[in-house]
Order: C-alpha cells, then sequence, then structure tokens
C-alpha cells in the first residue's frame, strides 16, 4: 500500500472542515487573550490585524498536523494487519 503525501492528506476535505472548526472555535478565545486590551482600546492597527490573523492559523495548523500524524497512524496499523485500504476511502467494489 503507497502511503498518501502530507500535503494530500493536509487538502483533504475532513482535515480541512476540522481545522477551520477547531480554528474558530479557539482562535477568537487566544485572539482576546492575546490582543483583547488593543481590541478595547480601539487602537487596531494593520500590524495587529496581521498578528490576530496569524493568531487564528495557529490552531489550525496544530489541528492539521494532527489530522496527518493520526491518518498516517491509521494507515500504518492497517497496512501492518493486512487491509489495503487507505484511511478515509472506501473499498473498492468487484
Amino acid at each position: 500500500m503507497s502511503r498518501a503525501p502530507r500535503r494530500y492528506l493536509a487538502f483533504r476535505q475532513s482535515v480541512v472542515v476540522r481545522a477551520a472548526v477547531i480554528a474558530a472555535i479557539v482562535g477568537p478565545v487566544l485572539a482576546i487573550i492575546n490582543h483583547g486590551d488593543t481590541l478595547l482600546a480601539g487602537e487596531l492597527h494593520l500590524s495587529e490585524a496581521v498578528k490576530i490573523i496569524v493568531t487564528f492559523l495557529v490552531p489550525y495548523t496544530v489541528s492539521t498536523v494532527s489530522s496527518v500524524f493520526s491518518i498516517r497512524e491509521q494507515e500504518a496499523l492497517l497496512s501492518q494487519l493486512g487491509d489495503p485500504t487507505p484511511v478515509g476511502s472506501s473499498p473498492s467494489s468487484p
């Protein structure tokens, strides 16, 4: 069984959706913790806005990397068990 490249796994729909949901939940919390004082003071400059956007990318990236590692681990386990079906795909019909 050939393993899918990491970049393919990172852009798989289920991985992207999961990462986006995690970023939508965790991103605002991190943004408030890290930039809440600036937002409340109304002093949002371009540099702060960029930092806030990057803050949302952190949970997205962590979730994506975690999902890719998990898929790879499941593929390795299934390979050891002799199941040729890649994780996340359905077995082909005869």
